[in-house]
């Protein structure tokens, strides 16, 4: 797991992995460094409070985008401010570089206000109070982009840098003679070098006539010489005035900068005020921006039952989309605490789980979901406990079934103080069939007890004990008679292909993984009762017919309770 988790997040690292949230995570685009760290934090809250606060802001940006959807380039200007706010450094660290943060963060928040209308203002709290630390830092230079200390900061700043720029004037002039002198004398052109590279015979020459005349002569290579300019004492002398004169003005722009620097300080609440206003302001307007590309709707959150209509699992609908298969959305009602979900393998039952715990996630963290409606309870903590969910455990070397043991035991005792969404994604499928449906039975019926809790069981076990308070659910699963007439149809179960090449066989498998995509019905079906889809799925993915029929044979007789001779059950 590469995300970084809040320690108080009511979603674990396992619950988030297994349902796919960082690829939608990707998608929110935040523009401010301080919306970024919102983002980065993955924040899944626990209190309802804090997240109809945020569906409330995605509202608000949504109202204010609409009111000036005529002016779309009001939201473009927005943007772009939002995308300068730079991350303030500490207070009480003064310095040219970090007033220039100061100043460019105020300049960015007020254009961020100035574009936005009354209302929006009023709701994200961006009100400009700070007007006369804005002049202040303007003193510092026109434009939001740059920043010094000005000679209007300290009187004594502007006689020195007349000072010094007169001295800079008069070297510069004293310069300019010694090298008319030198071009006249010894044809050399520096036009503003250090030093020349000349032919040794000319650079000896020199060196013979020039002596005193301010240039120092050293070999370079075996056939050239490097001639440098030297400056003379009055040119000496005045460069030794101007960094006297540098070291006041770094002294004079020091304690400026400590003065501007306490007026900053004196402002400390308001900049905090400000960052949390645009953080809220760039994350909302993220989030909105995201729920029109993807359609998505605002939540009902603390409800009594967890209710889903036309669900979109979207990292597994652009899966499909990229496969050019169908992608069917889930709806599903959950009023008790415990739910098992029963169906064929590749008929949707971890899908269905993914699903409710994206969706979930999604809610908790404040943004809207991809439904036509969805109703869900808050819960304090949410957690995935199977294949994959093991927090690092594998490393420490305990089996699939320890790890699902580990995961049953700390749900159970959080769900006696805690309101806990849980999935279960065949659980126990490492262990013998009667050991698992006797525990999977005990610890459906445990969470059905729990009230508070949501337990989601998905397992292909057939024989777990029907109590009380659960709802038994089953995947639609493969359309049979659209199966039998595909498999009807054609002289064989699928398109056969060579073994011996790989792309041809690959691109049989995908298309049979398609065929089964289409006569799959990727629905939750109330009354979990229902036969295997496995050995239809076994034949449309091409295994021989034959080996299917005898199959079929051992399993009817051993539901009519036929032994074979040896008295195993066939």
């Amino acid at each position: 797991m590469t995300a970084r988790f809040r320690k108080a997040s009511a979603c674990s690292p396992a619950a988030w992995d297994f349902a796919r949230v960082e690829e939608f995570w990707r998608e929110l685009e935040a523009l401010t460094p301080y919306g970024k760290d919102y983002f980065e934090a993955r924040h899944v809250h626990s209190d309802l409070a804090a997240i109809e606060a945020s569906y409330d802001d995605i509202d608000a940006y949504g109202r204010f985008a609409a009111r000036t959807q005529a002016a779309s380039a009001r939201l473009d200007k927005l943007a772009w401010h939002l995308r300068r706010v730079p991350r303030l450094p500490a207070f009480g660290v003064p310095g040219a570089v970090e007033l220039f943060l100061f100043k460019k963060f105020l300049s960015n928040c007020k254009a961020c206000a100035d574009l936005l209308d009354e209302e929006a203002r009023a709701h994200f709290g961006i009100e400009f109070t700070s007007g006369e630390l804005a002049e202040l830092l303007s003193m510092g230079g026109a434009d939001s982009e740059s920043f010094h200390i000005a000679d209007a900061y300290d009187t004594a700043l502007g006689p020195l840098r007349a000072e010094m720029a007169g001295i800079a004037a008069e070297i510069a002039q004293r310069y300019s003679a010694l090298a008319d002198a030198e071009l006249g004398a010894f044809g050399f052109d520096f036009s503003g070098r250090e030093f020349l590279i000349v032919p040794a015979e000319k650079a000896l020459a020199a060196a013979a006539l020039g002596a005193g005349r301010g240039l120092a002569v050293e070999p370079y290579d075996d056939r050239s010489y490097m001639v440098r300019r030297v400056p003379d004492t009055a040119i000496l002398e005045l460069e030794r005035r101007r960094e006297a004169l540098r070291e006041e003005e770094r002294a004079l722009e020091a304690g400026a900068a400590a003065k501007i620097s306490a007026s900053v300080d004196r402002f400390e609440g308001d900049f905090s005020r400000y960052i949390k206003a645009i953080k809220r302001l760039d994350v909302a307007r993220s989030r909105y921006l995201l729920a029109v590309k993807r359609g998505l709707i605002r939540p009902v959150l603390g409800a009594s039952a967890l209710k889903v209509k036309a669900g979109r699992f979207l990292p597994l609908a652009g899966d499909c989309a990229s496969m050019g298969a169908a992608y069917t959305p889930i709806s599903a009602a959950l009023r008790h605490s415990a739910a098992v979900l029963s169906g064929s393998n590749m008929g949707g039952k971890t899908v269905a789980l993914q699903s409710i715990l994206f969706l979930q996630i999604l809610a908790q963290s404040g943004a809207y979901v991809p439904a036509a409606r969805y109703e869900g309870k808050l819960y304090d903590f949410i957690e995935y406990v199977g294949e994959g969910g093991d927090g690092g455990a594998r490393s420490r070397g305990l089996s699939g079934f320890g790890r699902e043991i580990r995961g049953l035991s700390r749900m159970l005792e959080r769900s006696a103080n805690e309101a806990c969404l849980v999935a279960f994604d065949e659980f126990a499928r490492t262990t013998g069939s009667e050991e698992a449906e006797a525990l999977l039975s005990e610890a459906v019926g445990r969470f059905a007890a729990a009230g508070r809790c949501t337990a989601l069981f998905a397992t292909h076990f057939g024989r777990i004990e029907r109590g009380q308070a659960v709802h038994w659910l089953r995947m639609a699963g493969l359309d049979r008679k659209a199966a039998r007439e595909r498999l009807n149809a054609a002289d064989a179960p699928a398109d056969s292909a060579d073994s011996s090449d790989g792309a041809a066989a690959a691109a049989a498998n995908d298309a049979r993984l398609r065929d089964i995509n289409r006569l799959m019905r990727y629905e939750i079906l109330e009354d979990g009762a229902s036969d295997s889809d496995a050995l239809e799925i076994a034949t449309l993915l091409g295994l021989d017919r034959s080996l299917v029929d005898g199959a079929r044979k051992r399993l009817a007789m051993r539901r009519g309770g036929v032994r074979g001779e040896g008295g195993e059950d066939l």
